[in-house]
């Protein structure tokens, strides 16, 4: 299961939700959602938190997915916060980021509210 919404338009922050064990065809309907969510911010870069505390694992057809998803989202983005606190989805998430070279611009956080505060402040910088 995934959620994609909008943290903060003004400041061009959105999140993306993982929980559960994620199949394939789910990333199609999340990259499709999170180009919608481009849109929103007017097709310019923006931040996007990565929540995957609720994630049990990404299935086996679903790592081609989520490169694919990795390599077409990495120009969109400024950075990414990723909200994790498993040393396995860790494993996982940047070996999947290395393959796509999203590992440049993901940045890992053990908490929502440590994650959340990192983006708004990079935010405000960047419209100041």
């Amino acid at each position: 299961m995934y959620t994609v919404k909008i943290i903060d338009k003004e400041e061009k922050i959105g999140m993306l939700k993982w929980e559960g064990m994620v199949k394939a065809t789910e990333i199609d309907n999340a990259t499709a959602d999170l180009k919608e969510l481009h849109k929103e911010f007017g097709d310019q870069k923006y931040y996007l938190m990565v929540d995957v505390k609720d994630l049990k694992v990404f299935s086996p057809d679903a790592k081609e997915k989520i490169v694919e998803q990795q390599k077409w989202i990495k120009s969109s983005l400024h950075v990414s916060a990723v909200v994790m606190d498993k040393k396995l989805i860790e494993r996982q998430l940047k070996e999947l980021g290395s393959r796509s070279s999203t590992d440049e611009i993901e940045i890992f956080f053990p908490a929502y509210e440590e994650a959340l505060a990192y983006l708004e402040e990079l935010a405000s910088k960047k419209s100041s």
